[in-house]
């Protein structure tokens, strides 16, 4: 005899409620990122405590169990998860850009635990899953009660900006031979992405003057004068209170007619209209000794929630034998991204 029935002859359903604590990830993390922790193990008791029992007693029979998506299927391609192919098997959350790949543990892994009492997968172990039981049972039955799974969130796309809730939102649902449809698995939580404002004046001072020098204080190429400190300031940063999950990224690029002279020296020209020659500007991290390098993502400073200050030093940097006197501008623009 192979059946699927209440124990003590209680019906019901198996509703469970995973209630996720509220997480961070940040702004421009790529697709594919972690949100939060991979593969965290759950085991979730159903909500009215009760137990299902599927029996195989001979062995001879085939009795057939499936754990199904209720939630799509993200159809995008994503790369690989945590070093793992999950393309097929990563389920949306009703949050735009948050994905969920459930991983079913016992019994629905085929081996393990008390001998005999699980189900055989028929291909993963992920949700979507489909089992079945083609083998005698110990006395106990396959039982569903708890629900053992590791659960990873997955970016799949843009945040919106604030808090986003899941909502209780249904992912999958399960249906067992001669018994139906029983198990449900919703999902609660929020997921917010780490990022910043950039307000018109955020920087300080703007212009950054870098003062006026005379001709035999430049002696020659490399020679720098003193440098002088600015300041970029992010308004409204949400991140993680606790710890921070996000780092502010500048791009620094040169504009109005100043170009890249050596990106890794963070050196570029001075701008269209200068009188002086000889000279470029560099720009340095706090310490005012590392370059910051131009034309790429540098990571500066994580984030602090409300504002956050991005500190530099700027300087001039003599580039030729000789310099020849009058204004010596420079300008750059920057671009900030959130990692």
């Amino acid at each position: 005899m192979a059946i699927c029935e209440w124990m003590h002859g209680v019906p019901g359903e198996l509703v469970h409620n995973l209630r996720l604590q509220d997480v961070w990830v940040p702004r421009d993390a790529p697709v594919g990122s972690v949100i939060g922790q991979a593969d965290v193990r759950y085991n979730l008791q159903n909500d009215a405590g009760l137990v299902l029992v599927c029996n195989n007693v001979n062995g001879n029979e085939y009795l057939t169990a499936q754990v199904l998506n209720t939630q799509p299927i993200v159809t995008a391609s994503l790369p690989p998860v945590n070093g793992e192919d999950l393309n097929g098997r990563v389920l949306e959350t009703g949050v735009d850009g948050v994905g969920i790949h459930v991983r079913l543990d016992w019994p629905y892994t085929g081996s393990g635990g008390i001998p005999q009492n699980f189900w055989n997968a028929s291909t993963w172990h992920s949700v979507p899953w489909q089992g079945y039981s083609n083998h005698r049972t110990g006395p106990t039955g396959i039982q569903m009660s708890n629900l053992r799974a590791f659960i990873t969130l997955v970016k799949t796309g843009p945040i919106a900006p604030g808090p986003q809730s899941f909502n209780g939102v249904q992912l999958f649902s399960g249906s067992y031979d001669t018994i139906g449809s029983v198990l449900r698995y919703h999902l609660h939580g929020t997921v917010t992405a780490a990022q910043c404002s950039v307000r018109a004046d955020a920087v300080n001072p703007d212009p950054v003057a870098l003062g006026s020098h005379d001709l035999k204080d430049f002696t020659g190429p490399g020679h720098a004068t003193p440098p002088v400190t600015f300041e970029i300031r992010l308004n409204d940063c949400d991140d993680d209170p606790s710890s921070s999950s996000a780092r502010a990224h500048i791009r620094m690029q040169a504009t109005q007619g100043s170009t890249t002279l050596d990106p890794d020296l963070g050196l570029f020209s001075l701008s269209s209209g200068s009188g002086a020659s000889g000279l470029g500007i560099q720009v340095l991290h706090e310490d005012g000794i590392t370059p910051v390098r131009l034309d790429d993502d540098v990571p500066v400073t994580p984030l602090v929630p409300g504002e956050t200050y991005l500190k530099f030093q700027a300087r001039y940097y003599q580039t030729a034998p000789s310099v020849t006197p009058g204004p010596a501008n420079g300008a750059l623009n920057f671009t900030m991204t959130y990692r």
